[in-house]
Order: structure tokens, then sequence, then C-alpha cells
């Protein structure tokens, strides 16, 4: 049986941002290869809760 999800509400939504752009943050400034998999898996939910394109791995 297939899942949907309801769309988020404004505050979510908001919330969901936030915690997106501090991954984005850390993962700017981060440079253990652990963490940043981690923070780049962090950043694939946050983009998929928020309809954007997943990130893809780059080197700073």
């Amino acid at each position: 049986m297939p899942t949907t999800t309801k769309p988020l509400t404004t505050k979510e939504r908001q919330l969901v941002q936030a915690a997106h752009q501090a991954a984005l943050a850390k993962l700017k400034t981060s440079t253990h290869p652990v963490k940043r998999m981690c923070l780049l898996e962090e950043l694939k939910d946050w983009c998929a809760l928020l309809g954007y394109p997943v990130p893809i791995h780059s080197k700073n």
C-alpha cells in the first residue's frame, strides 16, 4: 500500500529549511570524511522533505 505524506505546514517548512541551512553550513566547514558522509545523508533527507534536488558529493 503506497504511503502518502501530507504537505508540510508553514512552521514545519521553516524548521526543515533551518535544519537544511545548518547542515549545509556544517558541510562547508567539515573536513572529516565520516562526518561529511553523515551530513550528506542528513541533507538528502531535508532535501526530500523540501522537494529540493539531492546534493551531489563534491570536494571543496
